[in-house]
């Protein structure tokens, strides 16, 4: 159910042009369980660090 979210929403917003070819996508749910894309302006993170995991 989680990947099918995430798979819809993503697909929609490709779809839609609101990413680009080479854009890191940060995958978030807001408060309400809503799945929130937005683009890495800060350049090129490993999972861990877009995550804030051991940093």
């Amino acid at each position: 159910m989680i990947q099918q979210k995430v798979e819809d929403a993503l697909s929609d917003a490709l779809l839609s042009h609101e990413f680009m070819d080479g854009d890191t996508i940060l995958v978030d749910v807001d408060e309400d369980g809503q799945i929130v894309l937005s683009k890495d302006d800060n350049g090129e993170k490993t999972p861990e660090e877009a995550l804030g995991v051991g940093v």
